[in-house]
């Protein structure tokens, strides 16, 4: 599967890039220009851990919720730790509406 280029987060619409980051950080998300960024040169688990991440501070910061590293850390791995073992998930929650037919 390939590496989201886009990722919605509530109304707004972030591009996710996959690069060599020139700083310390792993990843980061900019608010004003609607962008993340991940190093590409992690191993692909610290990269999904990264993305995931990234994504707790987007939600945090649409729903107006407190927004530190504490608890986006633990949001962010709670994510991943969901969709990881929960593979159908996914793809049933992103699935149109079908009207019941029982």
């Amino acid at each position: 599967m390939k590496k989201p280029k886009s990722i919605k987060i509530g109304p707004i619409k972030y591009k996710v890039e996959f690069k060599t980051l020139d700083s310390s950080d792993m990843a980061g998300i900019n608010f004003k220009h609607a962008a993340i960024e991940v190093d590409k040169t992690m191993p692909e688990q610290g990269q999904k851990q990264s993305l995931c991440h990234e994504i707790a501070h987007g939600i945090l910061r649409a729903r107006i919720l407190e927004n530190n590293e504490v608890g986006v850390e633990s949001l962010g791995d709670a994510i991943l730790d969901v969709i990881q073992n929960n593979p159908s998930l996914g793809s049933w929650l992103v699935k149109k509406h079908e009207k019941n037919t029982d």
